[in-house]
């Protein structure tokens, strides 16, 4: 599918045969850097206010140069996917998923992830965003996580989804129990300095 080669790099262009669908930002054209030597962290990503105060949290206190920041955006799952062969299979391919979704929630996907890398770029962070077709966003986080073999799981207190649903007592707890990384919840608070910093146009 279209979003299945959706990838934009400064420095170099490369074929993914995973099953995820990314988008590459670099932070500087004259700096390159050997990405198997890099920290690799994933930063869980819905739209919503605590999920960017993660990311921002993320950006001052954890991410240093050369470090790559991998944004892992799981889309909700819809009627199509839960009457599919796909509904019990945690690790479908991405390419194989697509198939049964309209080409309006492609557009959309796409959308959401150009949006989610001018944030990386705004923040001045080098990385990607990757789009992961899963059931449930646990599922699709741990999987990246696994995949890039991540140092570590970020992730906002509350998420963005049709049921409310509390990442404390759900996404995140089950992370926390399940990941083989170490996993940071962020509770976002009343801070003036990271307000400040994750105020943004994008």
């Amino acid at each position: 599918s279209e979003l299945d080669s959706f990838e934009v790099c400064r420095h170099r262009s490369r074929s993914h045969a995973d099953n995820a669908n990314l988008l590459c930002i670099n932070r500087q054209d004259s700096h390159t850097v050997n990405m198997a030597e890099n920290r690799s962290c994933i930063i869980a990503v819905d739209g919503s206010e605590d999920s960017d105060f993660a990311l921002c949290w993320y950006s001052k206190h954890i991410y240093k140069d050369g470090d790559q920041a991998v944004l892992v955006y799981v889309p909700e799952g819809h009627g199509l996917l839960r009457a599919s062969k796909w509904e019990n299979t945690v690790y479908s391919l991405n390419r194989d998923i697509m198939m049964v979704i309209s080409e309006e929630e492609k557009r959309q996907i796409k959308t959401v992830l150009e949006r989610f890398a001018r944030r990386l770029m705004h923040l001045g962070l080098e990385g990607k965003v990757r789009n992961v077709m899963a059931l449930k966003p646990e599922d699709g986080i741990l999987r990246a996580a696994e995949e890039e073999n991540a140092e570590m799981i970020v992730v906002g207190s509350h998420g963005r989804s049709t049921l409310h649903r509390s990442l404390v007592g759900s996404v995140s707890d089950y992370l926390v129990h399940h990941a083989s990384c170490p996993v940071i919840v962020c509770k976002r608070q009343q801070n003036p300095t990271c307000s400040l910093l994750c105020t943004s146009s994008v």
